[in-house]
């Protein structure tokens, strides 16, 4: 079978999955997708799909002369499922690259087909442990961005993009007070 079939396989099943699960009498009031396969509210589907296009014309790399082309296609399809302060979501890419030749220099910051980018649990929280305040915790793989996101983030320019697998524990008290734990394997 195809790697897209997979992919359609995979959300055709989390829509059914969601649509038995569901209990809400309420009228949808998302977008035509959500209304046209009939969702409840407390599931959500999307996806992203960008075509980016390069040339060099002057190779600036030691070693190579000429110039170099590379059309840069990346889809996401994200669902997210969630009851009360627990929210389950699945976030697949598929990140790939046309029209380059044996001179173009390829790596897994242009192409990564068909992978689990985010698999994970997220359960929120007020007041854990005495402290007050809203706690978020994260577990399974997952993007994130910290910071100014100089050393951790959801990667926007390259065509792959970077998940943690682990536990990301935030917690947010009055005022400016923030704490951020997690412990992450690349």
């Amino acid at each position: 079978m195809h790697k897209f079939t997979y992919i359609f396989v995979f959300t055709l099943v989390l829509c059914f999955a969601a649509k038995l699960g569901a209990q809400t009498t309420e009228a949808v009031s998302f977008g035509p997708l959500h209304k046209a396969l009939g969702l409840p509210l407390d599931f959500n589907l999307g996806g992203t799909h960008r075509i980016r296009y390069e040339l060099l014309d002057s190779q600036f790399r030691a070693g190579r002369n000429g110039g170099d082309q590379i059309l840069n296609l990346r889809t996401t399809l994200m669902a997210t499922i969630g009851r009360g302060n627990t929210t389950i979501t699945g976030e697949m890419i598929d990140a790939r690259a046309a029209l380059d030749d044996l001179g173009t220099p390829m790596s897994t910051g242009l192409v990564n087909t068909v992978e689990l980018l985010q698999g994970f649990f997220r359960w929120r929280n007020t007041g854990l442990l005495g402290l007050g305040g809203k706690s978020t915790v994260t577990i399974g793989r997952f993007t994130m961005d910290i910071g100014s996101r100089r050393f951790v983030a959801r990667n926007r320019f390259r065509n792959t993009i970077n998940a943690f697998t682990g536990i990301d524990w935030q917690w947010q008290g009055r005022g400016q007070r923030r704490v951020r734990i997690f412990f992450t394997l690349p």
